[in-house]
C-alpha cells in the first residue's frame, strides 16, 4: 500500500534538506507528486555535489529559480516545468 502523502501532482511545494545520495533517487518521486509550475527546496549538498543534481534534475524539468551557497553548502529551489 502506498503511503497516503504519495499521490500523482499533488503538491505545490517539497523541501528536503537531506544529503547527496539519497536526493539522486528521489527525484522520480519528487517528479511524481509535485504540481505543474510547483517549486522543490532542496538543501544538504555540497558546493561540488551541485551540478550533477542540477543537470539530474533539469532532466526532469525541475530548472533553478533562486540557488544559495553558505560556506560550501547549497540550498537549490527548482521550479517544475511541464
Amino acid at each position: 500500500e502506498k503511503n497516503k502523502y504519495y499521490k500523482k501532482n499533488y503538491y505545490d511545494v517539497v523541501v528536503a534538506n537531506i544529503l547527496f545520495d539519497p536526493l539522486k533517487v528521489l527525484i522520480k518521486d519528487f517528479n511524481y507528486i509535485l504540481k505543474k509550475n510547483s517549486y522543490l527546496i532542496i538543501s544538504g549538498i555540497l558546493y561540488n555535489q551541485k551540478n550533477f543534481l542540477i543537470n539530474k534534475y533539469r532532466k526532469f524539468n525541475f530548472f533553478i529559480y533562486k540557488l544559495y551557497n553558505d560556506n560550501n553548502w547549497i540550498t537549490i529551489i527548482f521550479k517544475r516545468r511541464v
